[in-house]
């Protein structure tokens, strides 16, 4: 492709109207080019590997760089998935000299690991402390690398109903998980004079491994119906997992360094946020899916948020119990009944050059076809 074509394609993009919802055949998909690569990146740390967006993200990177450091909590080996090659570290996460020994001679830092669900204490720990410690660590050698925070849309605060949330906004979490997730960056943030630090926020992750969509869909699969918290149908951001590797491959190697102790300073430089232009309901979601699953209808069941409220606080007392995590809590009913989750993607779609490759309603029929698979060979083998 030339550099031409290039900037018809990212005018094309930058045309349409950020606020709307563009159709899946108007927005040009699959052709990403990088003319050259400000940053050259051979050695990389990598957290939160043995995760949904980090095994996948590790199957990637194993085909590009010459040596992947992973860092894992005791124990957290066996999970991780088989690639050649892993230099796997167990390490206690909140120590700063086990991280500066992981940290030494790399060349970029891929910092995914942290909690979606649990007590405040817990998030806390896991989305903040461990970053700080992570920070700390590559403030302190010789030739810092880069730090690449993979962050969440949860972190900045829902949107309004009509204006998507952009990277000079100040962020406004409204849940315990996205309050410990924007403490995550400001802890990067600390050492970001020293650090070269970017920030990604992505929407709503799906794809190969994610295990929440695939509870939220059962119903539709199952009876047709979708389950939707209250009366309001907002306008959401998706991402498929495969985009966001590529939104994270990119910000190694063009991404902007942020500047200030707060994300929005400097007018958001080096903030990314991560989805699909297309912003789509619950609604509209909930049909894409039903279509994957052969069902040409499907009814939303809507219940009032102090019923959905109420049953999300037994679930997350008697998963405590029970020691099990749960994100159908009362934190996630929070963010459920807001009137938007949409995000500003200019920045990451001009300075990185990032585009997914496929239209959300086509990444969201191949999922549920993949789950539609899955479950009948599950079946038919006499699986759960």
């Amino acid at each position: 492709m030339s550099d031409n074509s290039l900037e018809i394609r990212k005018d094309r993009i930058m045309s349409q109207s950020i606020e709307t919802s563009p159709s899946p055949e108007s927005f040009p998909r699959g052709q990403t080019q990088i003319r050259d690569r400000s940053r050259s990146v051979s050695r990389v740390l990598v957290t939160g590997g043995t995760g949904f967006i980090g095994k996948n993200y590790l199957g990637l990177l194993n085909q590009q760089v010459d040596r992947i450091r992973i860092a894992v909590r005791s124990g957290g080996r066996s999970r991780l998935p088989a690639l050649p090659g892993l230099d796997v570290c167990e390490i206690a996460m909140n120590r700063v000299e086990d991280w500066r020994r992981l940290v030494e001679g790399v060349d970029a830092v891929i910092h995914i690991a942290g909690a979606t669900a649990g007590t405040r204490a817990e998030l806390l720990q896991a989305n903040r402390d461990i970053t700080l410690a992570l920070a700390k660590a590559c403030s302190e050698v010789p030739n810092p690398p880069r730090l690449v925070y993979v962050s969440s849309l949860s972190a900045a605060g829902p949107s309004s109903s009509t204006r998507p949330r952009r990277p000079s906004d100040r962020a406004q979490p409204i849940s315990d998980y996205g309050q410990t997730k924007y403490e995550g960056e400001l802890a990067a943030l600390a050492y970001a004079d020293r650090v070269p630090t970017t920030i990604l926020r992505p929407g709503i992750v799906f794809g190969p491994g994610d295990k929440e969509l695939v509870r939220l869909i059962d119903p539709i699969a199952r009876f047709g119906v979708n389950p939707m918290a209250g009366f309001l149908d907002p306008k959401i951001a998706f991402v498929h997992v495969e985009d966001l590797i590529d939104a994270i491959c990119l910000a190694v190697t063009h991404g902007a360094t942020c500047v200030g102790s707060e994300p929005h300073e400097g007018g958001g430089q080096g903030v990314y946020f991560v989805a699909d232009p297309e912003f789509i309901t619950l609604s509209q979601f909930a049909r894409f899916v039903a279509n994957g699953f052969g069902r040409s209808r499907v009814k939303d069941l809507r219940i009032p948020i102090p019923i959905v409220s109420g049953a999300a606080t037994i679930s997350e007392r008697v998963s405590r119990w029970l020691g099990w995590r749960t994100t159908f809590n009362p934190d996630k009913i929070r963010e459920a009944s807001c009137a938007g989750w949409m995000c500003d993607v200019q920045s990451t779609i001009e300075e990185l050059g990032w585009c997914p490759s496929l239209s959300l309603s086509q990444r969201l029929h191949q999922f549920a076809s993949m789950v539609r698979t899955r479950s009948a060979n599950g079946m038919a083998s006499g699986g759960h």
